[in-house]
């Protein structure tokens, strides 16, 4: 049997019981958060009105959100360009190039989000991967 884990009326996860008895797979706090999915209708995201699920909701962020996102891994590498930062020549020439890749993101929105044109957290925004 398939549950979907339910918080704000959103599916949060999806669980396969795998045939066992979810009781003894989860504690009793999950699984009041658990609703049975037989169907298996449900997909991450999708909404819950207690009786069906209905199509999720498309999250995406603003640029103002990106761009803040952006400047926190900005702020997390700024330690790369110091004169006294422990690397070679070589691998602080890509954390440049990756700096740069992450200053010219917000410019690139909305291509930096998933596949699927939406953004449900941080995650599914396609950031310059880190050397």
């Amino acid at each position: 049997m398939l549950y979907a884990r339910i918080k704000d009326g959103t599916v949060r996860e999806l669980i396969n019981d795998n045939g066992k008895d979810i009781n003894d797979l989860y504690h009793a706090d999950i699984i009041a958060m658990l609703v049975p999915d037989p169907k298996a209708e449900a997909v991450y995201g999708s909404t819950w009105n207690g009786t069906v699920f209905g199509a999720p909701v498309r999250a995406l962020y603003t640029v103002e959100q990106v761009r803040k996102l952006r400047d926190q891994k900005l702020s997390a590498s700024d330690w790369t360009q110091g004169a006294d930062a422990p690397l070679t020549d070589e691998v602080k020439a890509k954390w440049v190039t990756y700096r740069q890749d992450l200053r010219d993101l917000p410019a690139s929105y909305p291509d930096c989000l998933n596949p699927d044109g939406n953004a449900v957290d941080d995650n599914d925004i396609k950031w310059p991967t880190k050397p």
